[in-house]
């Protein structure tokens, strides 16, 4: 029996600074634990659930009745709620997904394992809602929760307090008859040289799907068809900023499948970015490139028939 989560965000006026004035982070995070922002923040509806109460009549997860309370913690951040919906349309769970949390750990903690994303959409209000299919947890063991990352070399006095900082952002795994798409880190980025694949920061009340486009667009001049979303992926790591602030920050990414039906030779247009450079990998040679460790892990899992493990 399956049933679907829906998560439920708003995207703050952070994300379009971000999208603008701060380029996304990709640091190389090592495992040592820091601490960071609890976020034990939950909703008089989430308070009803978790009691037992029946919370039908309370405000639809779309109604942002909710969001000042969290946005003022997190600093104008997204928002973001899960809520887990059973196939006849009943409510299995809901819950904040605090800062630095992964939606399938917070579904396993309801008793709910993920099987797939669904969708990615705006309320008309500029809430992000992402539909996650899910069914009852019968014998997996908990997802790993990886713990919080930091920049190599950090050291952080005593009298130091990272800011807060979560994000929502939409990537593609793009494939064409030239290959796999991929993107070339620039200096601004503490991942100078890596690869990854094209996708950025939505911005306020931007779609995931138009965000995509658009970021295809700029870094590699690719036009692309939009496929299924197939992965939300996070990452909690403190590290400091390009612009020298240290931050404690939560990305959340929502990553797509897409194809280009005519590829041409790769064009940075957002000049002055996090983007240096970009390509097309063939397919039978992607895993000689010098992905991130997020990325990698990410296409070993895709792209696991395209060449020999």
């Amino acid at each position: 029996m399956e049933s679907t989560a829906v998560v439920v965000a708003r995207t703050g006026s952070l994300a379009a600074g971000l999208r603008r004035s701060e380029p996304p982070r990709f640091w190389s995070a090592s495992d040592d634990k820091v601490g960071g922002f609890s976020g034990a923040i939950r909703s008089e509806r989430q308070q009803q659930l978790d009691r037992g109460k029946n919370p039908s009549a309370a405000p639809s997860p779309c109604d942002g009745a909710r969001i000042p309370t969290l946005a003022a913690a997190l600093g104008n951040d997204d928002h973001v709620l899960v809520v887990g919906i059973t196939e006849h349309g009943g409510h299995a769970f809901e819950a904040v997904l605090d800062h630095g949390a992964d939606p399938h750990v917070l579904a396993f903690d309801r008793g709910y394992a993920v099987v797939h994303p669904l969708d990615a959409n705006r309320a008309s209000s500029g809430e992000l809602i992402l539909r996650l299919l899910v069914r009852p947890v019968v014998d997996e063991t908990r997802p790993e929760s990886r713990r919080h990352g930091r920049d190599a070399g950090l050291v952080l006095g005593d009298d130091v307090r990272p800011s807060v900082r979560q994000r929502f952002a939409a990537y593609a795994v793009v494939t064409s008859s030239r290959g796999l798409l991929a993107t070339e880190y620039s200096g601004r980025t503490a991942v100078t040289g890596r690869w990854g694949m094209p996708g950025g920061g939505l911005d306020d009340h931007e779609p995931p799907t138009s965000a995509v486009l658009r970021e295809v667009a700029e870094e590699t001049s690719q036009l692309i068809v939009l496929g299924e979303l197939i992965k939300v992926q996070t990452s909690h790591w403190v590290g400091r900023s390009p612009y020298g602030t240290i931050e404690d920050f939560h990305a959340v990414r929502l990553i797509y499948r897409a194809t280009c039906l005519h590829p041409t030779d790769p064009v940075v247009l957002d000049q002055g970015g996090t983007t240096e450079s970009a390509q097309w990998v063939p397919l039978d040679s992607w895993r000689s490139v010098s992905w991130t460790k997020n990325w990698r892990l990410l296409l070993s899992e895709l792209l696991q028939d395209s060449s020999a493990t």
